[in-house]
């Protein structure tokens, strides 16, 4: 906390791209999450209603991150049951979570629009606990 965030570039679930360094100027919500983590169902209801924030080429970004992640199908399948909108990323070998730190899902980084780490949240987020992340990257809460 309180650094740069590590950088990454991963490829989507659909084969895109996706860099930190291309979201420079923008706050990032990064969640670390597994289809088979219960807390990770707990809260994907909250981030789905928070992706619907992302618009365009500006304003708040959630990406989430496969952590773990035994089956794609599984990930595609709580996107689907979840009606997820926001990208989610393949972290071949974890070596993202790694480079964060993570020790298990749900961990949910608040990176500010310079790219700095300002709030980690560990376990899954209740919508307090996820306003508290909001207020510490400037983005209005829930």
């Amino acid at each position: 906390m309180g650094k740069s965030a590590p950088p990454l570039t991963l490829q989507t679930l659909d084969g895109s791209t996706i860099s930190l360094n291309s979201l420079q100027g923008r706050p990032v919500i990064l969640n670390f999450w597994a289809s088979w983590c219960g807390p990770c169902r707990e809260e994907a209801p909250l981030f789905r209603e928070l992706s619907t924030r992302q618009t365009g080429q500006e304003g708040l970004v959630v990406l989430g991150v496969l952590y773990l992640e035994p089956s794609e199908q599984n990930a595609r399948d709580f996107i689907r049951e979840y009606s997820l909108a926001y990208p989610n990323l393949r972290d071949p070998g974890t070596r993202t979570g790694i480079n964060y730190g993570v020790a298990g899902v749900p961990e949910t980084f608040f990176i500010s629009a310079d790219g700095v780490v300002q709030h980690v949240d560990r376990g899954g987020l209740s919508r307090e606990r996820l306003n508290i992340g909001l207020q510490k990257i400037g983005v209005p809460t829930l």
